[in-house]
């Protein structure tokens, strides 16, 4: 199962001044999501999502990035002051539908990549492999144990794929207002502590 989603993630290191440590960041653009993960002192992980087709970022040298990125993201973050050589990777879903054959399983991005809007490929991985360790020693055999897998993993799986690809198509969408809702409803769960703390779990330890 495969879509091309348009887009192009620009992946590096940007050195930010006056952030917070250990907040993560991930501001909802009109060209896609751009998110900044803490790696320790005033190093931050950029992954910077873009429409490939018109995409400028190529063009510009590192100040001009470093310009662009502080007009995106909010004052809170602080002040981007360097950004590192960044790695531009197309962005698409690729998932396989089926994940066993005989004594081999596929897990983590073997099974599945997906488009990091809502960061949750990593998550997934996790997942996988706590589901395979645990049917590995219950089982009597290996492949009875792999299709077990495979089974006790199915739900959580799909739901996140269609979960992540539903958010990714959205900054695609040609509808009126679209942006609007989609930074209303985020909004919204901003302030509903139950269904933002309920969402968390979900992202974090899967469906159940």
């Amino acid at each position: 199962l495969s879509h091309d989603y348009g887009q192009s993630a620009w992946v590096g290191q940007v050195t930010l001044r006056d952030m917070p440590q250990g907040l993560a960041v991930e501001r909802f653009t009109r060209e896609g999501p751009l998110a900044l993960l803490p790696l320790g002192g005033d190093q931050w992980a950029l992954v910077w999502c873009r429409q490939t087709e018109g995409d400028d970022v190529a063009g510009l040298d590192d100040a001009q990035r470093v310009t662009l990125l502080n007009a995106l993201l909010p004052p809170r973050v602080g002040e981007v002051v360097a950004v590192s050589p960044l790695k531009r990777f197309a962005l698409g879903l690729n998932a396989e539908t089926s994940l066993v054959s005989g004594r081999q399983i596929r897990i983590g991005n073997a099974a599945q990549t997906l488009h990091p809007v809502a960061g949750q490929g990593l998550n997934l991985g996790l997942r996988d492999v706590h589901q395979l360790v645990a049917a590995l020693a219950r089982a009597h055999d290996v492949p009875g144990a792999l299709r077990q897998a495979q089974w006790a993993r199915a739900g959580d799986r799909w739901v996140t794929i269609a979960a992540t690809d539903f958010l990714a198509r959205s900054f695609t969408w040609p509808i009126p207002m679209a942006g609007t809702a989609r930074a209303l409803g985020l909004a919204a769960l901003q302030h509903f502590r139950l269904l933002k703390a309920a969402l968390a779990r979900h992202m974090m330890f899967g469906w159940r």
